[in-house]
């Protein structure tokens, strides 16, 4: 299999034992070509016997070659996929975590920190993205679109009623983005 980091393989990982016994015959036990291709932690073994003995060892295999789960709460990015509008100048904070329940964390880090404003000082789409590590090596990455929204104001300017009649009003609709 590759090797990842810290001991963790990132591949589908196949053992093959070889046995050899010159001066007499033997038996084994446990020997078989296993190849892992799920993540989590195995053991392997082979055991032979032979009139000099027997011999037993285990193999550790660590696969993970999965990325990490990135979760981001803040900006909002609901099922529908539909971004989040903020007004410009909102305080919006950063709420992420990362997860991975084979190797562990190794780093899990966003456009800001996790608790701090994201910037909502420009109108338009923008990206909020979470880079993630395990501790096998591998890597995840969400990115999170948002937009933000210039604000409006509606000025009226001339307004005219008659009590019981009819009213007029003349307003404008502005947006300084």
């Amino acid at each position: 299999g590759t090797a990842g980091s810290n001991g963790f393989y990132t591949s589908d990982v196949t053992i093959k034992w070889t046995v050899t016994e010159s001066e007499s015959d033997f038996s084994t036990q446990g020997c078989e070509t296993r190849t892992f291709t799920e993540d989590g932690q195995y053991y392997q073994f082979c055991q032979a016997d032979s009139e000099g003995g027997t011999t037993v060892r285990w193999a550790t295999v660590p696969r993970d070659a999965t990325g990490p789960a990135i979760d981001v709460y803040s900006p909002w990015y609901p099922p529908a996929q539909i971004p989040s509008r903020y007004p410009r100048g909102t305080t919006v904070s950063a709420a992420y975590s990362c997860t991975d329940a084979v190797s562990g964390m190794a780093t899990c880090q966003g456009d800001v920190a996790n608790g701090q404003n994201l910037d909502t000082s420009t109108a338009g789409t923008h990206t909020f993205t979470v880079h993630a590590e395990d501790a096998a090596g591998n890597h995840s990455t969400k990115a999170i679109p948002y937009i933000v929204v210039a604000p409006t104001a509606l000025t009226v300017f001339d307004a005219s009623a008659t009590y019981g009649g009819a009213a007029s009003l003349a307003a404008r609709l502005t947006s300084d983005g």
